[in-house]
């Protein structure tokens, strides 16, 4: 699946680099740059989420969200398998990290459409809202690190923290490159007046 994507979206990039004016793509190829931001904000996120490395703790060792790091074992074992309670800010951490990472996969799914259609105002100021509550969402995740249960003593951070961290970067920069979408290319809903434009009018000026 990777493979086929990135194949097709090399295949994109070309034709848009020979056909500057296709109207697959009516913000140009910067829609690359703000598709590859999404991409990477999802994968973050969901790196996060999964880890059970996200922090370390000096009396637990190495834990994630819904994991720990077994040392004798050297696998992470589910939680659900041999804890069952937890504190209100490890569980509210959980939450926010599960709604940030689907938040994130919808974000992403949604940004692909912007190589086939062109995002007006308003699109662009309700993904520019959604992606900085994604990106509160993701930091409020660190609210596992005022867990009393396992950061009583001292918790440090881990590589699912870390690779939190650069989800909530490529979210805020994601919200950044939306609200930098150059305009159409082609005349919109927005700006032509009395309508969409006509399929004629489109032929003619990109002839």
């Amino acid at each position: 699946f990777i493979f086929a994507a990135v194949l097709i979206l090399f295949e994109e990039i070309k034709r848009m680099i020979v056909d500057p004016e296709s109207r697959s793509c009516p913000h140009g190829t910067y829609t690359v740059l703000t598709t590859v931001l999404h991409v990477g904000a999802w994968f973050s996120a969901i790196i996060a989420l999964d880890s059970c490395k996200f922090l370390k703790s000096e009396e637990f060792g190495e834990i994630g969200l819904w994991y720990r790091f077994d040392t004798s074992t050297r696998q992470c074992i589910s939680w659900n398998k041999e804890w069952s309670e937890f504190d209100d800010h490890f569980n509210a951490g959980r939450s926010f990290a599960y709604l940030s990472t689907g938040i994130a996969a919808l974000m992403m799914l949604l940004s692909w459409s912007i190589c086939c259609f062109a995002w007006t105002r308003v699109p662009k100021r309700i993904a520019v809202t959604v992606l900085l509550f994604c990106t509160f969402s993701q930091g409020m995740a660190f609210l596992v690190f005022r867990s009393a249960t396992f950061c009583s003593v001292n918790c440090s951070l881990g590589p699912g923290g870390t690779s939190g961290i650069f989800a909530c970067i490529f979210l805020l920069f994601g919200a950044v490159a939306v609200t930098k979408l150059p305009d159409p290319r082609y005349p919109t809903m927005e700006t032509q007046e009395g309508g969409a434009p006509l399929l004629e009018q489109i032929e003619f000026e990109h002839a």
